[in-house]
């Protein structure tokens, strides 16, 4: 009962620790407190909408293992590191970082595609030589509806989760494309993808990756 006793001590004294750490080190910044019922709509503006073990990675430091999520409609990678408390940090828009949480690689990029500048948070689905296909997830919020009828209600605001898929080619710049088998067919026209595409059908995500690696392999 001691042993347990005292390692109860040590895994709070070390929450305690982790989040003086981040109050003190200048690469985070406190943006609050945790509030499930800020958003006065249905649906969630988070992509998991709870926090998960997950890590960051700094160029010039060890992983730190920490609790993450990811506001979606904040795009805002939140970071609690003291499980017991509700304050909640994010790494300073200064820093340079990459995120790992729910199995999924996050970075915070920045390019241009069709004379838009596209910013923010993008998952890592495939990263090579010359190939990177990135997922920016998005939030679609549909206004809410008053009635004045006593037959209906009022509508809500909602959320809805969407995404918008890229392909950063250090060939052809960058891409927008739709997971469509006939649209993957226009971009990758080489005798290689085309004979590819010919025997396998792009149906996800992960179809489409593979391509990307049997054509970096080729």
């Amino acid at each position: 009962m001691k042993k347990i006793f005292l390692a109860l001590i040590s895994i709070l004294g070390f929450a305690e620790l982790n989040a003086q750490i981040f109050t003190d080190d200048g690469r985070y910044e406190l943006i609050g407190k945790d509030n499930p019922d800020i958003f006065k709509a249905t649906g969630s503006p988070y992509l998991n909408e709870n926090f998960t073990s997950g890590k960051i990675f700094f160029e010039d430091k060890a992983p730190l293992p920490v609790l993450l999520r990811y506001n979606v409609y904040n795009e805002t990678i939140e970071v609690r590191p003291d499980p017991s408390s509700e304050e909640i940090f994010k790494v300073s828009d200064r820093e340079k970082a990459t995120y790992e949480l729910d199995g999924l690689k996050m970075i915070s990029d920045q390019f241009y595609y069709d004379d838009r500048k596209i910013w923010g948070f993008f998952i890592v689905h495939y990263e090579g030589d010359r190939f990177q296909l990135l997922e920016k997830p998005e939030i679609r919020v549909t206004r809410a509806v008053r009635t004045d009828s006593g037959y209906s209600d009022d509508k809500p605001a909602r959320m809805k989760k969407t995404s918008s898929l890229y392909i950063r080619d250090k060939e052809k710049d960058v891409h927008e494309i739709k997971l469509k088998h006939k649209d993957v067919k226009k971009f990758f026209t080489s005798a290689e993808a085309k004979n590819y595409l010919s025997k396998n059908k792009i149906k996800d995500i992960e179809d489409l990756a593979g391509l990307m690696k049997f054509l970096e392999e080729e």
